[in-house]
């Protein structure tokens, strides 16, 4: 089997995961459900601790993870990657707006 995690460079990973989980309303902590080999494997590297400083989970267990990963160099060049947030209840599919979460890489609000 293969999953994969979405990996973002960050100089304070706990920070900009403080930053995107209350964005995303994601948790910290692996979901148990559904029971699937990559939750099961998230929650083994967890142990014995609470939840993960610099990892993110869907609460839902259907997406990715989110790993914030930590780098001495910030990000200076344009992304080759960023996150569309997807605003629902909005009438104009068109409309979006670029910012930057607090160590200046690119997000969208669709």
């Amino acid at each position: 089997m293969v999953f994969w995690q979405l990996t973002i460079n960050a100089i304070d990973p706990a920070g900009l995961a403080d930053f995107w989980e209350q964005e995303l309303g994601w948790s910290r902590v692996p979901t148990s459900e559904p029971d699937t080999t990559r939750w099961r494997h998230y929650r083994r590297r967890l142990g014995d601790d609470e939840r993960f400083d610099e990892r993110l989970f869907d609460p839902e267990g259907l997406g990715p993870c989110l790993w914030f990963q930590y780098t001495e160099e910030p990000g200076t060049d344009l992304n080759r990657l960023h996150l569309d947030l997807f605003v629902t209840g909005r009438d104009d599919p068109f409309f979006y707006v670029v910012m930057r979460d607090p160590e200046g890489n690119e997000l969208c609000l669709v």
